[in-house]
């Protein structure tokens, strides 16, 4: 009795785990590390802390890391700082093109 509550055990526990491992490394984090790239970004030599996009209105704060080149992330909440709220068609990442 105690070999078959530990077989249904590990089967209940592993398979949806294994399962769930893949779906996240293929799909669903493929693209976030790198942003959507925006051809009205600014510029990548830019030091700017925040920007807004011209053509959607949407407030992003820059992050940079080393040599890499930076990243823009969403402001969920702008209007606090003076600048513009998220909302649902705004990108959440953008970076500049190269």
């Amino acid at each position: 009795m105690t070999r078959t509550l530990l077989a249904a055990v590990a089967a209940i526990a592993l398979t949806p785990l294994g399962a769930q491992a893949q779906t996240l490394s293929t799909s669903n984090w493929s693209g976030m590390a790198y942003g959507t790239v925006s051809p009205h970004a600014p510029p990548a030599a830019s030091t700017a802390q925040f920007w807004t996009d011209p053509t959607t209105g949407c407030s992003y704060a820059r992050a940079q890391v080393g040599n890499y080149a930076p990243t823009w992330h969403l402001i969920h909440n702008g209007e606090r700082i003076g600048l513009t709220n998220g909302r649902i068609s705004c990108e959440g990442v953008i970076r500049p093109a190269r």
